[in-house]
């Protein structure tokens, strides 16, 4: 399949998070972060005016973005590599119903696949991040039009990185002390 779509790759990840997701995670990841950007938009932003302060929140949301870029690839490296009883046991289980291509995963597909789909979201905060702030430099009318949207999508995606963050360490510590 990946010849199939050219460049479009990473989609198949997106697509195989999206089929593996239960509702209850699916409220938490996607859901709580939607919630939180509407409140943030129309609580924060819809009321405050637009000042050269503004840029620095995207500024330092690149830098947040990154750490915990840096953080999945270090968590899905370990995954990887590492070779333990914990991760043996998590190659053997199945998931309960999970399935991608009509095939039952195993919870280390699983924990894989979020890390990646993760790993995706971040990439893409990242440009969207850093899309806002050459918009800022080379269209500032446009900016100064449009930057609470702006900034209510970014608080989305980090309150959706974030949570997604919080499901994965999670995960991971479960199969490194042994309750997976």
């Amino acid at each position: 399949m990946p010849g199939k779509w050219l460049y479009l790759e990473f989609l198949i990840p997106v697509k195989d998070y999206m089929t593996t997701l239960k509702f209850r995670e699916f409220n938490f990841e996607w859901g709580l972060p939607l919630l939180i950007a509407v409140l943030t938009y129309f609580l924060i932003f819809r009321t405050g005016t637009y000042s050269d302060d503004s840029i620095q929140f995207a500024e330092s949301l690149l830098n947040v973005l990154g750490i915990l870029f840096g953080f999945s690839i270090a968590s899905l490296t370990l995954l990887t590599t590492v070779t333990n009883d914990g991760i043996e046991r998590i190659k053997k289980a199945l998931t309960d119903n999970r399935k991608i291509n009509k095939k039952t995963i195993n919870v280390y597909q699983l924990t894989i696949i979020t890390f990646t789909f993760l790993l995706l979201l971040e990439v893409f905060g990242l440009l969207l991040n850093f899309s806002y702030v050459l918009i800022a430099l080379f269209h500032p009318a446009l900016w100064e039009e449009k930057w609470k949207l702006f900034y209510a999508l970014d608080v989305g995606l980090m309150a959706q990185v974030i949570a997604i963050n919080i499901r994965n360490t999670s995960n991971i510590y479960f199969v490194f002390i042994g309750q997976f």
